[in-house]
Protein backbone atom coordinates (compact mmCIF):
# COMPACT_ATOMS: atom_id res chain seq x y z
CA UNK A 1 0.00 0.00 0.00
CA UNK A 2 1.26 3.42 -0.81
CA UNK A 3 2.36 5.75 2.11
CA UNK A 4 -0.31 8.70 2.02
CA UNK A 5 1.88 11.92 2.99
CA UNK A 6 -0.14 14.35 5.40
CA UNK A 7 -0.05 18.04 3.95
CA UNK A 8 1.30 20.19 6.51
CA UNK A 9 0.05 23.27 7.75
CA UNK A 10 0.65 26.82 5.78
CA UNK A 11 2.68 28.17 8.68
CA UNK A 12 4.30 31.06 5.95
CA UNK A 13 0.71 32.28 5.13
CA UNK A 14 -0.90 32.51 8.24
CA UNK A 15 2.32 34.23 9.26
CA UNK A 16 1.98 36.73 6.64
CA UNK A 17 -1.68 37.06 7.53
CA UNK A 18 -1.10 38.24 10.98
CA UNK A 19 2.20 40.44 9.76
CA UNK A 20 -0.61 42.20 7.13
CA UNK A 21 -3.11 42.71 10.13
CA UNK A 22 -0.48 44.22 12.07
CA UNK A 23 0.45 46.20 10.06
CA UNK A 24 -3.33 47.69 9.06
CA UNK A 25 -3.56 48.02 13.19
CA UNK A 26 -0.80 50.01 13.14
CA UNK A 27 -1.89 52.26 10.42
CA UNK A 28 -5.11 52.67 11.51
CA UNK A 29 -3.96 53.65 15.15
CA UNK A 30 -1.84 56.45 13.24
CA UNK A 31 -3.82 57.84 11.55
CA UNK A 32 -6.34 57.94 14.55
CA UNK A 33 -3.40 59.56 16.50
CA UNK A 34 -2.87 62.32 14.36
CA UNK A 35 -6.26 63.15 14.18
CA UNK A 36 -7.19 63.26 17.37
CA UNK A 37 -6.04 66.44 19.89
CA UNK A 38 -3.19 64.19 21.32
CA UNK A 39 -1.00 65.42 18.38
CA UNK A 40 -1.76 69.10 18.60
CA UNK A 41 -0.08 71.45 20.72
CA UNK A 42 -2.65 72.48 23.64
CA UNK A 43 -1.07 74.62 25.72
CA UNK A 44 2.54 77.25 24.88
CA UNK A 45 3.92 78.62 28.18
CA UNK A 46 6.10 81.63 27.33
CA UNK A 47 8.03 83.12 29.96
CA UNK A 48 11.68 85.62 30.25
CA UNK A 49 9.96 87.68 28.11
CA UNK A 50 9.66 91.66 29.02
CA UNK A 51 10.17 94.02 25.89
CA UNK A 52 8.71 91.08 23.39
CA UNK A 53 5.05 90.44 23.44
CA UNK A 54 3.68 86.30 23.37
CA UNK A 55 2.45 86.71 20.13
CA UNK A 56 5.72 88.22 18.70
CA UNK A 57 7.26 85.45 20.15
CA UNK A 58 5.04 82.56 19.04
CA UNK A 59 5.00 84.23 15.64
CA UNK A 60 8.96 83.83 15.62
CA UNK A 61 8.22 80.04 16.34
CA UNK A 62 5.78 79.68 13.75
CA UNK A 63 3.79 77.76 16.06
CA UNK A 64 0.10 78.07 17.35
CA UNK A 65 -2.39 76.05 19.71
CA UNK A 66 -3.95 73.36 17.60
CA UNK A 67 -0.78 72.78 15.74
CA UNK A 68 0.90 69.62 15.03
CA UNK A 69 2.79 68.55 17.77
CA UNK A 70 5.90 66.77 15.91
CA UNK A 71 5.64 69.09 13.41
CA UNK A 72 9.29 70.81 14.54
CA UNK A 73 11.88 69.63 16.83
CA UNK A 74 12.85 71.80 19.41
CA UNK A 75 16.18 73.34 18.18
CA UNK A 76 14.43 74.37 15.09
CA UNK A 77 11.97 76.58 17.11
CA UNK A 78 14.67 77.74 19.38
CA UNK A 79 16.53 78.60 15.53
CA UNK A 80 13.61 81.03 15.03
CA UNK A 81 13.23 82.66 18.19
CA UNK A 82 16.85 83.26 17.91
CA UNK A 83 16.64 85.63 15.14
CA UNK A 84 14.38 88.37 16.97
CA UNK A 85 17.10 91.14 17.75
CA UNK A 86 15.95 91.20 21.59
CA UNK A 87 16.49 87.47 22.15
CA UNK A 88 20.01 86.46 23.69
CA UNK A 89 19.09 83.26 24.50
CA UNK A 90 15.94 81.07 24.01
CA UNK A 91 15.01 77.40 25.64
CA UNK A 92 12.51 75.06 24.34
CA UNK A 93 11.03 71.92 25.89
CA UNK A 94 8.19 69.82 24.43
CA UNK A 95 6.60 67.02 26.83
CA UNK A 96 3.67 65.13 25.24
CA UNK A 97 1.16 65.18 25.25
CA UNK A 98 0.58 68.79 23.00
CA UNK A 99 3.23 71.13 25.47
CA UNK A 100 5.42 73.66 24.59
CA UNK A 101 7.51 75.53 26.94
CA UNK A 102 9.60 78.74 25.48
CA UNK A 103 11.98 80.29 28.28
CA UNK A 104 13.55 83.59 26.85
CA UNK A 105 16.22 85.70 28.08
CA UNK A 106 16.68 89.22 26.21
CA UNK A 107 19.36 91.77 26.04
CA UNK A 108 19.41 94.43 28.28
CA UNK A 109 18.14 97.59 28.06
CA UNK A 110 20.96 100.38 28.77
CA UNK A 111 20.57 103.54 26.97
CA UNK A 112 17.34 105.45 25.02
CA UNK A 113 17.80 107.09 21.44
CA UNK A 114 16.27 109.81 19.37
CA UNK A 115 14.72 108.20 16.23
CA UNK A 116 14.18 109.77 12.93
CA UNK A 117 10.75 110.39 13.33
CA UNK A 118 11.17 112.16 16.50
CA UNK A 119 10.33 109.22 18.91
CA UNK A 120 12.64 107.73 21.68
CA UNK A 121 13.62 104.21 21.45
CA UNK A 122 14.82 102.21 23.93
CA UNK A 123 18.96 100.79 23.18
CA UNK A 124 19.62 96.67 23.96
CA UNK A 125 22.92 95.18 24.72
CA UNK A 126 23.71 94.67 21.31
CA UNK A 127 22.32 97.91 19.71
CA UNK A 128 19.10 96.39 18.77
CA UNK A 129 16.22 99.43 18.89
CA UNK A 130 12.90 98.71 21.11
CA UNK A 131 9.54 100.86 21.29
CA UNK A 132 10.19 103.50 24.51
CA UNK A 133 6.85 102.10 25.43
CA UNK A 134 8.25 98.67 26.89
CA UNK A 135 11.43 99.99 28.40
CA UNK A 136 11.27 99.58 32.13
CA UNK A 137 12.94 102.33 34.19
CA UNK A 138 13.80 104.23 31.04
CA UNK A 139 14.44 107.88 32.57
CA UNK A 140 17.44 106.19 34.31
CA UNK A 141 18.98 105.38 30.77
CA UNK A 142 21.47 107.85 29.11
CA UNK A 143 20.52 109.19 25.96
CA UNK A 144 23.35 107.88 22.48
CA UNK A 145 22.95 111.05 20.64
CA UNK A 146 26.01 111.65 17.33
CA UNK A 147 26.47 107.80 16.73
CA UNK A 148 26.87 107.70 12.54
CA UNK A 149 28.95 104.62 12.87
CA UNK A 150 26.79 100.98 13.77
CA UNK A 151 30.25 99.52 15.22
CA UNK A 152 30.96 102.01 17.39
CA UNK A 153 27.46 102.14 18.50
CA UNK A 154 27.74 98.63 19.53
CA UNK A 155 30.89 98.91 21.19
CA UNK A 156 29.25 101.68 23.45
CA UNK A 157 25.91 99.32 24.02
CA UNK A 158 28.26 96.50 24.91
CA UNK A 159 30.17 98.72 27.22
CA UNK A 160 27.39 99.58 29.11
CA UNK A 161 26.02 96.25 29.99
CA UNK A 162 28.80 95.69 31.82
CA UNK A 163 28.42 99.06 33.67
CA UNK A 164 26.73 98.63 36.81
CA UNK A 165 23.42 100.79 36.18
CA UNK A 166 24.08 102.89 39.85
CA UNK A 167 27.14 104.76 37.83
CA UNK A 168 24.93 105.39 35.26
CA UNK A 169 22.16 107.11 37.24
CA UNK A 170 23.99 110.96 36.77
CA UNK A 171 24.76 110.23 33.26
CA UNK A 172 21.78 112.32 31.07
CA UNK A 173 23.36 112.02 27.42
CA UNK A 174 26.26 110.53 25.76
CA UNK A 175 27.57 111.57 22.49
CA UNK A 176 30.47 110.33 20.38
CA UNK A 177 33.14 113.22 19.46
CA UNK A 178 35.84 110.84 18.00
CA UNK A 179 39.46 112.30 17.08
CA UNK A 180 42.42 111.23 15.16
CA UNK A 181 43.59 109.79 18.47
CA UNK A 182 40.90 108.62 20.22
CA UNK A 183 38.25 107.31 17.33
CA UNK A 184 36.23 106.16 20.34
CA UNK A 185 36.18 109.24 22.02
CA UNK A 186 32.68 110.10 24.28
CA UNK A 187 31.18 113.26 25.64
CA UNK A 188 29.18 112.47 28.51
CA UNK A 189 26.73 115.42 29.93
CA UNK A 190 25.78 114.41 33.73
CA UNK A 191 22.63 115.60 34.97
CA UNK A 192 24.71 117.34 37.71
CA UNK A 193 25.75 120.13 34.83
CA UNK A 194 29.65 118.87 34.22
CA UNK A 195 31.10 117.33 30.18
CA UNK A 196 32.97 114.53 30.97
CA UNK A 197 35.54 113.55 28.21
CA UNK A 198 36.48 110.01 27.88
CA UNK A 199 36.13 107.05 25.85
CA UNK A 200 35.03 103.93 25.03
CA UNK A 201 37.94 101.58 26.17
CA UNK A 202 38.66 104.10 28.89
CA UNK A 203 34.70 104.26 30.76
CA UNK A 204 34.69 100.90 32.41
CA UNK A 205 37.87 102.06 34.60
CA UNK A 206 37.20 105.51 35.21
CA UNK A 207 33.27 105.02 35.67
CA UNK A 208 33.88 104.66 38.92
CA UNK A 209 36.18 107.73 39.21
CA UNK A 210 33.57 110.20 38.01
CA UNK A 211 31.35 110.38 41.11
CA UNK A 212 34.56 111.52 43.25
CA UNK A 213 35.59 113.68 40.72
CA UNK A 214 31.75 115.38 39.96
CA UNK A 215 31.59 115.69 44.01
CA UNK A 216 35.10 117.60 44.16
CA UNK A 217 33.86 119.85 41.42
CA UNK A 218 30.53 120.86 43.54
CA UNK A 219 32.41 121.41 47.04
CA UNK A 220 34.73 123.36 45.06
CA UNK A 221 32.19 125.08 43.66
CA UNK A 222 33.24 125.01 40.04
CA UNK A 223 29.67 124.30 38.54
CA UNK A 224 31.38 125.21 34.59
CA UNK A 225 33.79 122.34 34.41
CA UNK A 226 35.42 119.94 31.85
CA UNK A 227 36.11 116.16 33.43
CA UNK A 228 39.07 115.06 31.65
CA UNK A 229 39.03 111.06 32.16
CA UNK A 230 41.95 109.95 29.87
CA UNK A 231 45.39 108.55 30.28
CA UNK A 232 45.29 111.74 33.23
CA UNK A 233 42.48 112.91 35.25
CA UNK A 234 41.94 116.55 35.13
CA UNK A 235 39.11 118.99 35.08
CA UNK A 236 38.91 122.37 32.89
CA UNK A 237 36.83 125.41 32.99
CA UNK A 238 34.33 124.74 30.29
CA UNK A 239 35.18 127.86 27.78
CA UNK A 240 32.82 129.80 24.81
CA UNK A 241 31.93 127.45 21.93
CA UNK A 242 34.83 128.26 19.76
CA UNK A 243 37.56 127.50 22.08
CA UNK A 244 36.35 124.83 23.29
CA UNK A 245 35.69 123.43 20.24
CA UNK A 246 39.47 124.43 20.00
CA UNK A 247 40.37 121.82 22.73
CA UNK A 248 38.37 119.01 22.13
CA UNK A 249 40.38 118.37 18.78
CA UNK A 250 43.50 117.86 20.67
CA UNK A 251 41.89 115.99 23.54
Amino acid sequence: MPVVRKERPRRRSNRKLLFLLFLFFVVLLGVLFFRSSFSKIQLIEISGNRLLSREQIMEAAGIAAGDHFFAARAAELEERVLRLDAVEYVRVTKRFPGEVRIEVREYPVVALELTKDGTIAGLLANAASVEYSRVENAAARPVLSGWEDPAMKRRMTETLAKISAEHLQDISEIRHSPTVPYPDRIILYTRSRYEVVTTISYLPEKITLLDDSVYDQISENRTAERIILLETDYAEPLRPGGEAEADEKTQ
